[in-house]
């Protein structure tokens, strides 16, 4: 059985205590990025890039491919950065469901 409480509060009051939960939640996720920055190295691999990001090496490539990731060849391997990855993430909304026109 669900409970409500039911209140009335001025509206500037409720504004504020809004405002003070968005910036927990917006601190809660800055944390989690921040771990998830010292919890990789600076360099990736092909595998371990597609493990991080749950995706095929091949879909990788296409990615790579297309210049959703940037990929650097250091003595003939592909690395991709840390930090290009974690900000490719933020920019992406839903590549599964975008359209391209063609």
């Amino acid at each position: 059985m669900n409970q409500q409480i039911l209140l009335t509060i001025p509206l500037d009051e409720f504004k504020t205590i809004q405002k003070n939960w968005i910036k927990e939640v917006l601190t809660e996720i800055d944390q989690e990025t921040s771990s998830a920055k010292t919890d990789l190295p600076e360099l990736l691999s092909a595998k371990q890039t597609a493990n991080f990001l749950g995706i095929s090496k091949v879909t990788l490539w296409k990615w790579s491919q297309q210049g959703k990731l940037v990929s650097y060849q250091i003595s003939g391997r592909i690395r991709y950065k840390r930090d290009e990855i974690l900000q490719a993430i933020k920019g992406v909304k839903n590549l599964k469901y975008r359209r391209e026109d063609k």
